[in-house]
């Protein structure tokens, strides 16, 4: 889900430059439909006029838009003598919109039919209108007496919490396959500590993916009879830093006996509990290094404020000095915390002497500040044992 595209300078070279602000706006604004893949604008030579050698830029293009995880391709041409005139479309479903009338254009693509050229957002209105209207002739389409069992199972989802704005739906022809792609908004999401946002997730969003954190189910009844049925879990990159990939979620698998509402259902409660046991899980970091800047405020060197997953302190026993790192993990509180022990004088190729302190006691039962207290119990003995085995070397 990290795909994204932009229009660069020789495709908009080639196109007149009254069109030139809608081509680049289509390119450079926020995606339309649900995955976060930007429309793809190809210039065409138009057909009609390719032995016109005097025509300088194009007016005839292919656009590709991802919808319901396919790429719909549709055609765009413009009347070379008037850009104002608004765009012409070829669909490549040809039952799509095949000679409406006017009063169609104006009630559901009113953008085109009050098209002006100067906004620059005009032809991206005119494409969301036309995905909107697309999306209605689908299930319409749905109701065909072959696609029974489908449109129930479409019907059966007014019963839970989907809005029109976070389904996409695709007959494919011939097979008769059709492709639901859902947006799984999640209820635990706004709990999440801020540090999880996607508005404060900027490394992540400018290396890997642009759009915000994000669930889509994608869901594909092979055959009509709804007796074969594909499902997968795309999780943005920034999804992904949160809950972990989807291997370790354990999805489970559309049965023949598997409402589609009811499992739409139990993916967004899987990833609610997921969300919520790693806002528990800040929580329980969050009061871990709370209770050793208590007991040790003066000796700390550094910490995780933020997601609360290190802190560094050095502490002195007797004479001698050692820094201890504390790293919370994941799987915290059933996993123990990391803790090494590190020398600060002496060297071992160039880096200083470690040692990975496993045996202090811990149990993932208890309240954070008596796991830190009978952590620091044990390092007054640890401390003396690092420091003179490698005294020794």
């Amino acid at each position: 889900m990290d795909n994204y595209y932009s229009i660069n300078e020789d495709i908009l070279l080639q196109c007149p430059p009254i069109l030139r602000d809608n081509i680049s706006y289509m390119g450079s604004s926020d995606k339309i439909g649900l995955f976060p893949i930007n429309i793809k604008i190809q210039p065409l030579d138009n057909k009609m006029y390719q032995e016109d050698q005097k025509l300088n830029y194009k007016d005839y293009f292919k656009v590709d838009i991802p919808y319901a995880g396919k790429t719909l391709t549709w055609e765009m041409i413009f009347n070379n003598e008037d850009y104002e005139f608004a765009p012409d479309f070829a669909f490549d479903d040809q039952k799509f919109l095949n000679d409406p009338d006017i009063d169609v254009i104006e009630k559901y693509l009113p953008s085109l039919a009050n098209w002006d050229v100067k906004r620059c957002q005009s032809l991206a209105n005119v494409i969301k209108e036309l995905i909107t209207l697309f999306k209605s002739h689908q299930i319409y389409s749905l109701k065909d007496e072959k696609f029974t069992k489908v449109y129930a199972e479409y019907e059966n989802l007014s019963t839970i919490e989907i809005k029109e704005d976070d389904l996409e739906v695709l007959i494919e022809y011939p097979a008769g396959s059709v492709r639901f792609l859902f947006n799984i908004s999640l209820k635990n999401y706004d709990s999440l500590p801020a540090c999880f946002r996607s508005e404060n997730l900027e490394d992540i969003k400018k290396k890997l993916n642009p759009g915000d954190v994000q669930a889509l189910l994608s869901v594909i009844f092979l055959k009509p009879d709804c007796s074969k049925v594909q499902t997968t879990l795309h999780l943005s990159p920034a999804m992904e830093q949160v809950v972990g990939s989807t291997s370790t979620l354990h999805i489970p698998v559309y049965g023949k006996k598997t409402d589609l509402a009811e499992y739409i259902t139990t993916i967004r409660k899987i990833l609610d509990e997921k969300l919520e046991q790693i806002s528990n899980q800040f929580k329980l970091k969050n009061e871990y290094i709370s209770a050793v800047l208590s007991l040790h405020r003066y000796s700390v060197l550094e910490y995780d404020s933020r997601c609360f997953n290190f802190i560094i302190i050095l502490l002195q026993v007797d004479e001698m000095y050692a820094l201890v790192h504390i790293t919370i993990g994941n799987e915290f509180p059933k996993e123990k915390p990391k803790v090494t022990l590190r020398s600060v004088c002496k060297m071992m190729m160039n880096k200083p002497f470690a040692m990975e302190l496993d045996d202090y006691p811990y149990s993932p039962r208890w309240e954070p500040k008596e796991m830190v207290t009978r952590l620091m119990t044990r390092l007054p003995e640890a401390i003396p044992e690092f420091i003179n085995r490698h005294n020794t070397r």
